[in-house]
C-alpha cells in the first residue's frame, strides 16, 4: 500500500449534510480537492478559511481525508491549561461551551438555552434549565419549599439536603402543571 501524504490547506467550501468539504492548497497554485470527508466521531465542522490537516491518498492531493483544524495565529485556544478539557459548540466564542477543570472538579455547560431530555420518556415533556431556575425562584419567593425545609438540616449543617431540594422541586413542578 502506498503511503499517504500529509498536507495543510484551507477549507474552501462545505457540504454540511454530507459532512464533507473542499480544501484549497495555496502552495499548489490554489488547487482544490474534491469533497473530502472529515475524520470525526462527532459533528463539528470547521469554518470556511480554517486551516486543516489533510491525509492525501497516494493517487494525488485531490482526494483524502480531512483530519481536522489546527491551532494557529488565526485560531487559538479560548481557554487552556493542564487538566482543562473544553469543547466549543458554536463559532461565537463562549456562546455554547462544555468545559471541565480537573483542579476545580467542575463541569461547566454554557448556552443561551439548555434543554434536558430523558431517554425513554417520550410521552413526558422535557425540562429546561430555565424552568428549573424558575421553579427554584418560585419556591424561594413563596417561602413554601427549599428555603423553609427543616426536616434534615441538622445532617447537612443547616442546609437542606439535595434529596429534600429535589423533592420540593418535584412538588413545585407538578404544581406548575409539569
Amino acid at each position: 500500500m502506498a503511503a499517504a501524504t500529509i498536507r495543510l490547506g484551507k477549507i474552501s467550501s462545505i457540504n454540511y449534510t454530507a459532512g464533507k468539504a473542499r480544501v484549497v492548497y495555496e502552495d499548489r497554485d490554489d488547487s482544490v480537492t474534491s469533497e473530502l470527508p472529515f475524520l470525526a466521531l462527532q459533528y463539528n465542522i470547521p469554518k470556511v478559511d480554517d486551516l486543516v490537516v489533510v491525509a492525501c491518498f497516494s493517487n494525488g492531493t485531490v482526494s483524502g481525508v480531512i483530519l481536522g483544524p489546527v491551532y494557529n495565529s488565526a485560531n487559538t485556544p479560548h481557554e487552556g491549561g493542564a487538566g482543562i478539557f473544553r469543547q466549543e459548540m458554536s463559532n461565537n466564542v463562549n456562546e455554547a461551551v462544555m468545559s471541565y477543570s480537573e483542579k476545580k472538579q467542575t463541569m461547566i455547560l454554557r448556552a443561551p438555552k439548555i434543554e434536558l431530555e430523558g431517554y425513554g420518556y417520550e410521552d413526558k415533556p422535557y425540562v429546561t434549565l430555565e424552568q428549573i431556575n424558575d421553579a427554584f425562584s418560585d419556591i424561594d419567593d413563596n417561602k413554601t419549599g427549599i428555603s423553609n425545609l427543616q426536616d434534615d438540616t441538622a445532617k447537612t449543617k443547616g442546609k437542606p439536603s439535595l434529596q429534600s431540594q429535589l423533592d420540593a422541586l418535584e412538588k413545585r413542578v407538578k404544581a406548575l402543571g409539569g
